[in-house]
């Protein structure tokens, strides 16, 4: 297991940097953008063999071959629609459904990472879940949350949408995110006697998602101007990879919940 949870980190980090190429194709106005077009299908190529091998080795492991399953559901998915999307038309829906795709495939590559990691081999620390608002309900809430707004951000950048959703979107979500971040954050000692095992997962979800905003927020300002043009366009490959990595982020702290919040009876 020890071997395999360091492949599917490195799976990972692939997933992340095809989604970052992906973004970079996307946009029109990055001078790189014909070079990220053929890069994203190189690194998206490397992927997708990286990808085999992590799902032969996963099924192997009993516990993993569920997962495995899922995992092989989406690659091919994914990998019809990245070559569907070569030839389709420029108003054509499949770019934005291989966009939403490819970010579900780096959330599944964490949590592949996060399951084989030997934290996940420990028995789990338990923590009190005191009612309402539930942690597992409210991490798995956020969690959907997160991934509506990451649709939001593909249709506009794809222009099947405007910007105004993705920014009201945003603003609600960082109410929800700031709200489960404190709702772990300020656990009472009686509820986690053995240390707070989600606290560190918290402030990580509180950085990645309060960086999210800023970049937003900062592309919103200056979008339009033609001096940022290129400031633009890298702010929004940041943008995008940062969006992955707050859904991953997010997944895998709804399955921490899961894993150690228990109810008071």
């Amino acid at each position: 297991m020890k071997w395999l949870h360091w492949f599917s980190l490195a799976v990972a980090v692939c997933a992340l940097v095809v989604v970052g190429t992906g973004a970079l194709a996307t946009n029109h106005t990055a001078q790189a953008g014909s070079q990220a077009a053929a890069q994203h299908r190189i690194t998206a190529e490397g992927l997708a063999w990286l990808t085999v091998i992590q799902l032969v080795w996963m099924l192997t492991s009993a516990p993993l071959r569920g997962l495995a399953g899922t995992s092989l559901i989406l690659a091919g998915a994914e990998i019809f629609l990245g070559r569907s999307a070569l030839g389709a038309a420029e108003q054509s829906v499949i770019p934005f459904y291989h966009a939403v795709l490819a970010q579900l495939c780096f959330a599944l590559s964490v949590v592949i990472a996060a399951l084989t990691s030997p934290f996940w081999q420990t028995p789990p620390a338990t923590i009190a879940d005191r009612g309402w608002p539930s942690l597992r309900g409210y991490a798995s809430l956020t969690a959907i949350l997160v991934f509506l707004q990451v649709i939001l951000g593909a249709a506009f950048r794809h222009n099947l949408l405007g910007v105004m959703w993705h920014i009201i979107g945003a603003l609600v979500l960082a109410l929800f995110v700031l709200g489960l971040a404190m709702l772990l954050l300020n656990q009472p000692p009686e509820a986690v006697p053995h240390g707070n095992p989600l606290r560190t997962p918290a402030i990580t979800l509180l950085v990645v998602a309060g960086l999210q905003l800023v970049l937003g927020l900062n592309l919103v300002s200056m979008n339009g101007n033609a001096k940022h043009a290129s400031a633009v366009a890298v702010m929004a490959v940041i943008h995008t990879i940062n969006g992955a990595l707050t859904l991953a982020v997010t997944t895998v702290l709804m399955l921490l919940a899961r894993r150690h919040a228990r109810g008071v009876v």
